[in-house]
């Protein structure tokens, strides 16, 4: 792989290549290593600037005004306004913003096979491939300098109270699991839809999904307690 420079606008600047792939976000990106390990010469156009983390801003103000499209200024229209957040260098999006994918749950394959024939071993396919992929991107545990004080202090507050308690699983660069996932949907008889809250009481972990109330072993992280449906304002919720 090799790397080219900003080039300034109305200069000539010829490569050959199979394809060429406009931005190095998360779908630039992976649509250029699916091409590329298919055999392609691939050619990746982003109008950011390559940065090393070492480089990266240290302010949210440094973070604005060198990684961010148009200091974040861009904003959605309708009944609400809402701000896009969207990289402007090498990587994209994916360098200044980040989220917590939930893997696919047991029931939604079940439901595909219930209701379009889709079955046989597709989950375990599709688990085995977000399995490489926690692999390949090198997830590793959350490091200790970016844990923020407040995270340090719930889990200062966690330890004093007996509760069980954990950051983030990664995986390290060369494959090795830290740790186990505390709780992961679709698995060991576990089902997740999409949570919205979570609280522990006693020794069990209530977790708020959008349609039922949950309980978990808080020790061992089993599935122990399903109530439900309910809401966030619902009784059900334990402390409401």
């Amino acid at each position: 792989m090799t790397h080219s420079a900003f080039q300034p606008a109305g200069k000539t600047f010829e490569l050959e290549t199979d394809y060429v792939v406009v931005g190095s976000g998360a779908g630039g990106a992976t649509a250029a290593v699916t091409l590329a390990r298919g055999g392609a010469k691939v050619i990746v156009v982003e109008a950011g600037p390559w940065r090393d983390p070492a480089d990266y801003p240290s302010s949210v103000y440094g973070a604005m005004r060198d990684m961010l499209d148009g200091w974040s200024a861009t904003f959605t229209r309708g009944r609400a306004y809402w701000p896009i957040v969207q990289g402007a260098l090498v990587g994209g999006s994916t360098v200044i913003n980040s989220a917590i994918a939930v893997r696919t749950p047991g029931d939604v394959f079940e439901r595909w096979q219930r209701e379009t024939g889709v079955g046989g071993d597709f989950a375990d396919r599709i688990w085995q491939l977000q399995d490489e992929l926690e692999r390949e991107l090198h997830a590793e545990e959350v490091p200790e300098a970016s844990r923020g004080r407040s995270n340090l202090l719930a889990r200062k507050g966690a330890n004093a109270l007996g509760y069980g308690n954990g950051f983030i699983t990664r995986i390290t660069a060369d494959g090795v699991v830290d740790s186990l996932h505390f709780i992961q949907g679709g698995r060991n008889g576990v089902t997740l839809n999409a949570p919205m809250g979570s609280r522990i009481q006693g020794d069990t972990l209530w977790v708020l999904d959008v349609d039922v109330l949950r309980g978990f072993d808080a020790r061992t992280g089993a599935s122990s307690t399903l109530t439900g449906p309910c809401g966030a304002d619902s009784p059900a919720w334990p402390g409401s």
